[in-house]
């Protein structure tokens, strides 16, 4: 259970990970998008769901 729980984290993180670079890659290559706060609001929501992601195996295990 936490081995599989461990790895659809790792996958959904990647998932995320390659999104959040896209993103940034699509705003270096249009810089004249009026988006700099857009773009802070993804930053800071990438790391949340970073922290939320390293957190969920943890608790998954110590609840197991």
């Amino acid at each position: 259970m936490f081995f599989f729980l461990h790895f659809s984290c790792n996958s959904i993180f990647q998932l995320l990970n390659g999104s959040y670079y896209f993103l940034q890659q699509i705003y270096f290559i249009l810089p004249s998008l009026p988006a700099p706060p857009v773009v802070q609001k993804l930053s800071v929501h990438f790391h949340l769901n970073l922290v939320f992601l390293i957190s969920l195996p943890v608790i998954s295990f110590i609840i197991a």
